[in-house]
């Protein structure tokens, strides 16, 4: 099936599943994110959008080929795996959400490599970061800059 890349890490889901499942313990449900990837069989119709919009998975946007990031706030992925166009689907890893120059990994990574790169880096280097939330995320929400100035040991006052 298509491959799909997403932050320097390129990977075949159906091929590397054992390695994905490996890095994604929890990968049965989605009880700990409120985002999936799904690969489809090919361009969605109208008809497989408004299934899967049905089942809580909402396209966010298209990330690789045939290939989607969809916020999901469901926890059973069998919901989406069960659908006939559906190729693939789990959780959207927390590795795939940062940019290699700050995960200090060597682009670009192999799936069997996820569990170990997605531990905290050893780097005590200082740098300043954009952070893109999803977009159904309000960015101008106190808690969730609240959240992010804590992460990042700065006060709120001081993030952009």
């Amino acid at each position: 099936m298509a491959r799909v890349t997403i932050n320097g890490i390129t990977f075949d889901p159906v091929i590397e599943s054992a390695a994905l499942t490996a890095a994604s313990p929890d990968s049965g449900n989605a009880s700990h994110s409120n985002y999936v990837l799904i690969q489809v069989r090919g361009p969605l119709s109208g008809d497989e959008r408004q299934q899967l919009d049905e089942r809580g998975a909402n396209i966010q946007e298209y990330v690789s080929e045939d290939t989607y990031l969809c916020s999901f706030g469901v926890n059973d992925l069998a919901m989406l795996r069960d659908l006939p166009f559906v190729v693939w689907s789990d959780v959207y890893l927390r590795i795939f959400k940062i940019e290699p120059a700050l995960r200090g990994a060597r682009p670009p990574l192999r799936v069997a490599e996820l569990a170990e790169a997605a531990g905290p880096n050893a780097s005590r280097r200082m740098r300043q970061v954009d952070v893109l939330f999803h977009v159904d995320v309000d960015p101008d929400s106190e808690q969730l800059r609240e959240r992010v100035a804590a992460a990042a040991r700065l006060n709120v006052e001081s993030l952009q």
